[in-house]
């Protein structure tokens, strides 16, 4: 029996917008107010699909149209509630563990919560010298900082500090600080787009900054020569959720290390940036 005909790529394509136009349908009556159950099981159908979608070329080839920038701006928003969401259930869960934990790790709690973030985090430390490292910044760091607890409890890093403009996300995170006695972390509500860099050694960059570009430029302008920079970019579907930031990234900012891409919820990938000379112009 012969092997059956190749879909041409223009009918991928097509199909490929078709699924996007469902989800998108799927999920426009829960902009406001609809049941969390509801709307978080239909977020995570979509994300699912962005984790698994295999056809690489119809991908590339939808993203050479215009549709993008609008999908993300659609699609963007939602993923950031359901994130939200998953953040409270999680600062609830580590809430109910914190007595008589002071000071102790982190790792063990988080277990599979986080969908990886923390044992992600601790595969980047591999690559990350941070002996002469005095501040450690996490910009973004949300309501449970958990690439702050992994630094804290890999490193000896003396000053970790997380960033966010959210005032209930900083609330949150200072919540769980006390909580578990973390004293070299320190949790202070800013913007990061407006912050000066030059005090800090190395950075991690959520990637829920926004937007992400002008931030880059900020650290860009305001880094001291040396600092590491952990950016976290998106990839092949991972465009649905998050802008690029490498493609526009500051000359400032070198690339030293690359890590391998790996499927997951929001198709990110991780790179090791270093800030260089400043210009003298």
């Amino acid at each position: 029996m012969p092997p059956p005909e190749p879909i041409p790529l223009a009918d991928r394509v097509a199909g490929l917008q078709s699924r996007l136009d469902a989800f998108r349908r799927s999920l426009e009556p829960f902009a406001y107010g609809a049941p969390e159950p509801v709307f978080m099981a239909a977020t995570q159908e979509f994300l699912e699909f962005v984790r698994t979608y295999p056809d690489e070329e119809a991908y590339a080839e939808w993203e050479r149209g215009d549709s993008t920038a609008q999908f993300r701006a659609f699609f963007a928003p939602r993923v950031l509630r359901f994130t939200a969401a998953v953040e409270r259930q999680t600062h609830a869960e580590l809430l109910a563990k914190s007595g008589g934990r002071a000071g102790g790790p982190m790792g063990p709690l988080l277990g599979a919560n986080r969908w990886g973030a923390y044992a992600r985090m601790a595969d980047i430390l591999a690559h990350l010298d941070l002996a002469a490292c005095r501040t450690f910044l996490m910009a973004g760091c949300g309501p449970v900082p958990d690439s702050l607890f992994c630094v804290h409890d890999h490193t000896s890093v003396e000053r970790l500090v997380g960033t966010d403009r959210d005032p209930l996300a900083v609330g949150m995170a200072r919540q769980l600080v006390n909580a578990f006695g973390l004293t070299r972390i320190r949790i202070e509500q800013a913007d990061a787009g407006g912050t000066d860099y030059g005090d800090v050694d190395a950075i991690c960059c959520s990637a829920f900054l926004a937007p992400r570009r002008a931030i880059m430029e900020r650290i860009a302008s305001t880094a001291r020569e040396g600092c590491s920079i952990i950016l976290r970019d998106p990839f092949f579907t991972g465009t649905l959720l998050f802008e690029r930031a490498l493609d526009a990234l500051p000359p400032r900012l070198a690339v030293v290390k690359e890590l391998p891409a790996a499927r997951s919820r929001f198709m990110l990938k991780y790179y090791l940036l270093r800030a260089g000379t400043r210009s003298t112009r």
